[in-house]
C-alpha cells in the first residue's frame, strides 16, 4: 500500500471516529423530540401482567392498535418471565400516546436450538391475534399514568 493510500485510510478512520458521538447516551427531550419529531412528555406509562389459565405467562407479545384503528401498530412488548410489562415507544418503559385502543396477544415459543424457527406457532392458535375481534380493550388518559393494564 503506497503511503498516500495510507494517509487516506488514516484521514478517513479520523473522519469516522469524529463523527462517532456518545450521544446515544442522551435522552434529554430536546434530543427525543429532535429525532422522532413528538414531544415525549405527552406519553403516559403504562405497565401490567398478562396471565394464561391463571399463571403469568412470559414471552407474550402485547401488541395494540388504535381504536377507532388508524392503520398502524401503535406498540408491541414482550412479556417478562414473571407476566409483567411496560410499554414503550421511544425508550424504556416511557409509555404510550393517550387514547383507546384494542389489545391482541401471541404466544410464539422461543426455537429451541435444534427447532425449524419458521415452524413456531402462536401458542394461542390466533384466538387472541385479529384486532378486529378482540374484546380485549385498554384506554390511556393523558397525565394518569397506568399500573393495572393487567390481562387474563
Amino acid at each position: 500500500m503506497s503511503v498516500c493510500c495510507t494517509a487516506r485510510v488514516c484521514a478517513l478512520a479520523v473522519l469516522l471516529l469524529a463523527g462517532c458521538s456518545n450521544d446515544k447516551a442522551d435522552t434529554s427531550e430536546e434530543r427525543m423530540k429532535s429525532m422522532t419529531g413528538n414531544d415525549t412528555r405527552k406519553l403516559v406509562p403504562v405497565s401490567g401482567k398478562v396471565t394464561v389459565d391463571g399463571q403469568p405467562t412470559g414471552g407474550v407479545s402485547v401488541i395494540l392498535f388504535p381504536d377507532p384503528p388508524a392503520g398502524v401498530v401503535a406498540n408491541e412488548t414482550l412479556t417478562k418471565p414473571d407476566g409483567t410489562y411496560c410499554l414503550i415507544t421511544y425508550g424504556e418503559c416511557d409509555g404510550i400516546p393517550a387514547g383507546k385502543y384494542k389489545v391482541t396477544f401471541k404466544l410464539i415459543p422461543k426455537p429451541g436450538r435444534n427447532d425449524n424457527a419458521t415452524s413456531a406457532e402462536d401458542k394461542f392458535k390466533g384466538k387472541f391475534a385479529d384486532p378486529n375481534k378482540s374484546s380485549y380493550k385498554l384506554e390511556v388518559t393523558e397525565g394518569s399514568p397506568k399500573t393495572d393494564g393487567d390481562f387474563t
